[in-house]
């Protein structure tokens, strides 16, 4: 079985059980949540690496009050037939501020014409920015061509060397703002 003493910053009554090794019957009696793992005969390690391990992932949520910088530790004991625990590591999860992506507004940036076998230009609706820089990769991140240096919010870039198929052009501005669309090669 598996015990864990829930932090009380924590929702007990909202944890969701997202996968687990074998069946388990789980019993929650305020913010002690008891996992039983009845009958599952785990294999040595030595005999079989893989089965020998059994888990149970779950999410649950937060109380509300909590702010950036908080700590919730977590930790559990994990008992074997009738012996003693065996006590986890201490998991600390810290509350951060959100990361942010500085991307242009979704309707900023335009490609036409998009399917495309020669040309492509490359524009920004807001005239208050310019291209900086444009990069296309293929489907699994390579880059295939590279622009730098533009200063102007409208650029046309010659792909007539690239092979059809879908790419990935990626466009920051003067203002080091990035955005990705998809751009298809006949």
């Amino acid at each position: 079985k598996i015990e864990d003493l829930l932090d009380s910053r924590l929702d007990e009554s909202s944890i969701r059980v997202v996968s687990a090794s074998h069946n388990y019957f789980m019993k929650r009696v305020n913010n002690q949540i008891t996992f039983n793992f009845d009958y599952i005969n785990l294999p040595p390690a030595l005999a079989n690496q893989d089965l020998s391990k059994g888990y149970v992932f779950f999410k649950i949520k937060l109380k509300p009050g909590f702010t950036v910088g908080d700590v919730i530790p977590n930790v559990a004991n994990i008992y074997f037939d009738s012996n003693p625990a065996i006590v986890t590591n201490t998991f600390n999860t810290e509350f951060v501020t959100a990361l942010d992506t500085l991307d242009f507004e979704a309707g900023n940036l335009i490609i036409f014409p998009n399917p495309t076998n020669d040309f492509v230009q490359i524009s920004l609706k807001n005239n208050n920015d310019n291209i900086k820089d444009v990069t296309i990769y293929d489907v699994v991140g390579k880059t295939v061509k590279e622009v730098k240096s533009i200063n102007s919010y409208q650029t046309n870039l010659n792909v007539s060397e690239l092979s059809s198929g879908i790419y990935m052009i990626e466009v920051i501005s003067k203002n080091n703002l990035k955005q990705i669309k998809k751009l298809i090669i006949k």
